[in-house]
């Protein structure tokens, strides 16, 4: 069982510990430095969430349960809340809303239809698989708009996403701690992901920006619903260029970029990340995030530049132990490989 109580509000923590503010990373996490621009957030979700289709049970899962047409603002709102607050925040916090997410996986529960075996999104396999490519696709975002990390900064980012998972009751040991076991472990993720009839649904409106009835863009007026489209396919343009030509051939978006060539989506993929790493940029994202996430922003950052920036904490970061964030899950499936 997690020790860290969940009754604490986000961005309240600091006031109840008279200013010791007891951190789930802190200044010096590459965590930190990796999340900093909103940009990674966007590109890196949408990265995930396109490749999660790829693996059957998720695919059901999203068809059965998931809002990602229906209100893709609330849907992303909500990992946005989790993944700022749990990275951002302190132990409290990172409590509070991975919390929020385990009661909302205990609801996801139904039957893969290819296979016809039931699934369950608290089955070890799945969490690992969809912390892992979380993992993956925060460093793929990054590296694509701001250069490749280093070697330690990669493996140390792995790392820190083991407290992350374990948040959400994945076990360290099943989590890859470095890059190349990331890799690794994905390549062979790989060997049985395909792009069936449920992930090729999911996946019609990013390829060809035809929406459902009922979904939020598929309801708007025709100018609206079209101008939103072609937004969606341009980010999807952005998030499959992170990808490594291995991923690109299994998804069923055979299109042509939205802007035609391949730099004019890499030219989008600078300019998103300017502007949501402007001062505008960064205000408009507190106003999505929400008051009580947005604090807790402000708070980093303040904490950040009181310790003499990024490159000065990390100089003296160690890494949390993730064993005590472990949290027990009454209705876990074992299912991982071996």
């Amino acid at each position: 069982m997690s020790t860290f109580g969940a009754e604490v509000r986000p961005g309240g923590a600091d006031e109840q510990r008279g200013g010791d503010v007891d951190w789930a990373f802190g200044p010096g996490a590459v965590s930190w430095e990796i999340m900093r621009n909103p940009a990674v957030f966007v590109v890196g979700i949408l990265r995930e969430a396109i490749l999660l289709t790829l693996h059957l049970p998720f695919a059901a899962a999203a068809t059965d349960h998931d809002g990602v047409h229906s209100d893709p603002i609330k849907r992303f709102r909500t990992i946005a809340r989790y993944a700022y607050s749990a990275t951002y925040g302190t132990k409290a916090d990172a409590e509070l809303v991975s919390g929020y997410v385990r009661r909302r996986h205990t609801q996801v529960v139904g039957v893969e239809p290819v296979s016809g075996e039931p699934y369950r999104a608290n089955s070890d396999y799945e969490l690992v698989l969809t912390q892992a490519l979380l993992t993956s696709s925060w460093i793929a975002a990054y590296e694509a708009i701001n250069g490749r990390l280093s070697d330690r900064e990669r493996d140390q980012f792995v790392v820190e996403q083991q407290t992350a998972g374990a948040l959400l009751g994945i076990r360290p040991h099943h989590l890859p701690s470095t890059m190349p076991e990331l890799e690794a472990f994905l390549a062979k993720a790989r060997l049985t992901w395909a792009a069936g009839e449920q992930a090729r649904e999911v996946l019609k409106p990013f390829a060809s920006g035809v929406y459902p009835e009922g979904s939020v863009i598929g309801s708007l007026p025709p100018v609206q619903r079209r101008a939103a489209a072609w937004v969606v396919r341009l980010l999807t343009d952005i998030a499959t260029s992170t990808m490594g030509p291995e991923d690109r051939a299994l998804l069923a978006i055979d299109r042509r970029p939205e802007l035609r060539f391949q730099v004019a989506v890499r030219a989008s993929r600078r300019s998103l990340a300017r502007f949501l790493g402007s001062e505008r940029g960064l205000a408009i994202f507190d106003r999505f995030l929400k008051p009580d996430v947005a604090k807790i922003m402000r708070r980093a950052r303040d904490a950040e530049a009181a310790a003499g920036g990024y490159g000065i904490a990390a100089a003296s970061f160690v890494p949390p132990n993730p064993e005590p964030f472990v949290v027990h899950l009454e209705d876990r499936v074992e299912n991982m490989p071996g």
